[in-house]
């Protein structure tokens, strides 16, 4: 700092506004105007009236020269020397080293010069998780769509019919491979989870009968509410909760042996992930399409 109450002197020392500084030594090269009255009886650094902040630049600053001040207060105020009571020298001041340490060992903390941060946002809690369905692509996680009475010939999700395949007649049908995906962001472990859904049919279909007479029917109604079975639920990657579905419609209505001509439904399903340890869930909702006439048949979702 310089300042203009003394001369600038350049012979190896720095001008404050009240005393000549050598910084190569640390030290004022005139003792503290104030004399011993302004030293602290507790803090036998302060007794040396030549030394710059008590020896201790790093936790206080001397700019005007007379008076100890905290080096965090400095750096708040700009090193304008604000007033503070001058915690070096106060014979009252049992701890005149805030930051640490004592006076003959003064072990600055870190953080007590860095701005205190405002409290974090509340975690979310360990219950949370996520839900989606992929309708396209390999199951992830190893899953498999296979092994089921109604299963399409390859591991892959999307849109199926077993007519044609080899399959007896009852198993025959348009069905649709998708799979419900769950993540599991905090609590991980998929023992704590328990999944339910439920599927809604609505629409109608034409059927003809061995006979050869075609009826309609409605059909409207709740189907599978118990939730998705245990063999089509994988967890074999950390973090997930997954299971497989076969949504669809046999092409033979029941033991009659009549066989749909025509079908117009819509599949409604209500999946939710439930934490049984913490109490979170997690749900979603989706819809698959089945148009089948003439022309063929198709699925959208």
């Amino acid at each position: 700092m310089a300042h203009a109450t003394l001369p600038i002197w350049n012979a190896g020392g720095n001008v404050t506004d009240q005393r000549y500084y050598n910084a190569n030594y640390g030290t004022f090269w005139s003792p503290d105007p104030g004399g011993l009255a302004t030293a602290n009886p507790k803090n036998p650094t302060s007794w040396n009236r030549y030394l710059y902040a008590n020896g201790d630049p790093v936790n206080f600053g001397d700019p005007s020269g007379k008076s100890v001040l905290s080096a965090i207060w400095g750096f708040l105020t700009g090193g304008d020397d604000e007033p503070l009571p001058d915690v070096g020298s106060d014979p009252d001041d049992d701890n005149p080293y805030p930051c640490g340490g004592d006076y003959f060992a003064p072990a600055p903390n870190p953080a007590y010069y860095a701005p205190v941060p405002p409290p974090p946002p509340p975690s979310p809690t360990a219950g949370a998780c996520d839900l989606s369905v992929a309708y396209s692509g390999a199951p992830r996680g190893d899953a498999t769509v296979l092994g089921n009475y109604n299963s399409p010939t390859e591991n892959v999700l999307g849109p199926y019919t077993t007519i044609g395949a080899g399959v007896p007649p009852s198993d025959t049908g348009w069905f649709y491979a998708l799979q419900v995906q769950g993540d599991l962001p905090f609590d991980v472990n998929a023992g704590d989870w328990q999944a339910e859904q439920t599927e809604a049919l609505s629409g109608g279909i034409t059927y003809q009968t061995l006979s050869g007479t075609v009826s309609s029917l409605s059909q409207v109604g709740m189907m599978n509410p118990d939730g998705p079975p245990p063999y089509a639920i994988t967890a074999l990657l950390p973090g997930t909760f997954d299971w497989t579905d076969l949504p669809g419609y046999a092409s033979i209505l029941g033991n009659t042996g009549a066989t749909i001509v025509s079908a117009d439904l819509t599949f409604n399903f209500a999946a939710t992930l439930i934490n049984t340890v913490f109490g979170g869930s997690c749900s979603t909702t989706w819809s698959l399409h089945l148009t089948v006439n003439s022309a063929g048949w198709s699925f959208t979702h």
